[in-house]
């Protein structure tokens, strides 16, 4: 391996979001790390935090209110009462009010996959309206988008000027790539 290589990818991103209500969140995400690499996600609030497991573990999450009280087993359920998986979700992993689960990666994959099957058939079906539509899928991935617009930018840039296309140097550069 060279001792130096251009870097074609991004392999981190550092950022802060202002929502619209005025919570504000740090976004961090890094890939490039010399030594021990770190996946961590943790929410944190005016009433304490949350510090949420890896995708598709099944490891449950840890709540913490005010400094001292943890809560990180099936208690949690107690705060979410009307708390209910879809059918779908319930039949595959074993219950409408899980906290965990313990399958292996492979199996929890196939099952996740079967549950969005049956999510977006129910959909179709006319059961019910589809989790992510269009709109919500849209002003998601322009968030994401908007970190790197930001950086290439070098300014805040708003979830109105990534939907309105007015902020795109960073993705014109794929374009042109792509010939598009």
């Amino acid at each position: 391996m060279p001792a130096q290589f251009e870097a074609t990818a991004e392999d981190a991103v550092y950022a802060t979001i202002n929502f619209a209500n005025g919570a504000v969140g740090q976004y961090i995400e890094e890939h490039a790390t010399h030594g021990q690499g770190f996946w961590t996600r943790q929410i944190y609030g005016s009433a304490g935090s949350m510090d949420l497991p890896n995708d598709r573990s099944g490891r449950p999450l840890s709540l913490t209110l005010g400094r001292s009280e943890t809560i990180s087993d099936g208690a949690v359920l107690d705060l979410a009462p009307d708390f209910r998986l879809d059918r779908a979700t319930a039949t595959l992993f074993g219950g409408d009010r899980l906290w965990q689960y313990d399958f292996p990666f492979q199996e929890t994959d196939r099952k996740l996959v079967a549950v969005e099957y049956a999510d977006f058939a129910g959909a179709i079906l006319g059961e019910h309206a589809i989790d992510v539509d269009l709109e919500q899928g849209t002003r998601s991935v322009a968030v994401s988008y908007a970190l790197l617009e930001s950086g290439v930018a070098g300014r805040v840039v708003t979830l109105e000027e990534m939907l309105a296309e007015q902020v795109d140097a960073y993705q014109t550069d794929i374009n042109e790539g792509m010939g598009i």
